[in-house]
C-alpha cells in the first residue's frame, strides 16, 4: 500500500534521520551497477572518508565487463573482486544477494544463492533472513516452539573463522526493522 506522508511524519522522519548526519555513513546513490564504478567509488570513499566498510546492494544487478561470459562467471568475478577490495583496503564488504526460489522448501540455504556457487566460495560469512510467517510455516528446530508472527530467523550459512550461529529477531514489516529479542541461539 502506498500513500503520501502525512505532515507530522516529515518531522518524525527528520528527527530519526538527524543522528545519522554525523554518524559517518556515506551513500553513493549514483545509478550505476557497473562493478568497476562501484569498486572505484569504494576506493574513493576509503581515501576521502577512511570508511571501515561498504555495502553493495545487490550482486545480481551488477554489470561485469566480461564479454561472452555467462551470468554465473560474472557473479563469481564480482564476488572475487569485492573480496579482493576488502583485503586491499582492509575493510569489510557486505554484498546482498538474491536466492533462487523454492516453493516446496522456502527455508534459505547456501545452495540457493542465485547465479553462482562461487558467491558462497568467495564469502567469509553468509547469513540468511528467513520469515516462515510468509509461507505459513513454523520455524525449524530448535526454534519450532516460537511463534512466527513478526519474527525472523537469521541463519548462519557459512562462518569462516567465526563458526555458525542462528538466532531469532523481531521484525516490524511496516518499517522493515529488525530488533533483538530474548531467544535461544543455535550454534
Amino acid at each position: 500500500m502506498y500513500a503520501p506522508l502525512e505532515d507530522h511524519r516529515f518531522g518524525q522522519l527528520d528527527k530519526s534521520i538527524s543522528p545519522l548526519y554525523h554518524s559517518g555513513i556515506y551513500f553513493d546513490d549514483r545509478s550505476t551497477s557497473n562493478i568497476d564504478n562501484i569498486l572505484s567509488s569504494i576506493r574513493m570513499m576509503k581515501a576521502r572518508y577512511d570508511i571501515d566498510g561498504a555495502v553493495v546492494d545487490y550482486l545480481q544487478i551488477l554489470t561485469v565487463n566480461m564479454k561472452g561470459a555467462g551470468k554465473e562467471q560474472q557473479m563469481a568475478d564480482a564476488a572475487r573482486r569485492l573480496k579482493n577490495i576488502a583485503r586491499e583496503l582492509d575493510i569489510w564488504v557486505i554484498a546482498l544477494s538474491q536466492l533462487s526460489r523454492d516453493a516446496s522448501n522456502p527455508e534459505p540455504n547456501i545452495n540457493r544463492l542465485r547465479d553462482s556457487g562461487q558467491i558462497g566460495e568467495a564469502a567469509d560469512n553468509i547469513y540468511f533472513v528467513y520469515r516462515p510467517e510468509l509461507y505459513r510455516r513454523d520455524f525449524p528446530e530448535p526454534f519450532k516452539a516460537y511463534d512466527t508472527q513478526a519474527k525472523a530467523l537469521i541463519i548462519g550459512g557459512k562462518g569462516r573463522n567465526t563458526g555458525l550461529v542462528s538466532f531469532l529477531v523481531s521484525f516490524n514489516s511496516e518499517t522493515t526493522q529488525f530488533t533483538d529479542i530474548e531467544s535461544p541461539v543455535l550454534k
